[in-house]
């Protein structure tokens, strides 16, 4: 699996961008990228885009993730708006799992539009 992570060159928006299978250390790789690029601020809005993946996941390894993981994430604070993107229903449930997370962000929400997304993200 690839993770694209980058500024969105319109907005001070930071997006992830998934393809191919997700597994569990993808996703820590990722994180731990994400918070070591020069551009993180935790007050950062964020999108997490999966439409392009194929999970690898099961909403058991989603609701088990390290507990290390999680308080290294919740370190991070204050956090900004956080979005996921998702285009089918697997990823879907898997989304609303994590949005359920004890991460420390204060706003998330799952959508299924990227617009929408970045619409939701730059809301006041």
């Amino acid at each position: 699996m690839t993770f694209d992570s980058r500024m969105h060159p319109a907005h001070r928006i930071f997006v992830h961008r998934a393809t191919g299978p997700v597994t569990e250390s993808d996703i820590f790789g990722a994180v731990g990228r994400w918070f070591s690029n020069p551009a993180f601020s935790p007050d950062t809005p964020t999108l997490w885009d999966f439409r392009d993946v194929v999970v690898k996941l099961s909403l058991e390894d989603i609701r088990n993730l390290s507990p290390e993981f999680l308080a290294g994430v919740r370190s991070r604070k204050p956090f900004g708006k956080t979005a996921f993107l998702t285009s089918n229903s697997v990823a879907h449930s898997m989304a609303e799992e994590a949005v359920k997370l004890p991460l420390g962000a204060t706003r998330r929400a799952f959508l299924n539009d990227y617009d929408a997304a970045i619409a939701w993200l730059l809301e006041g």
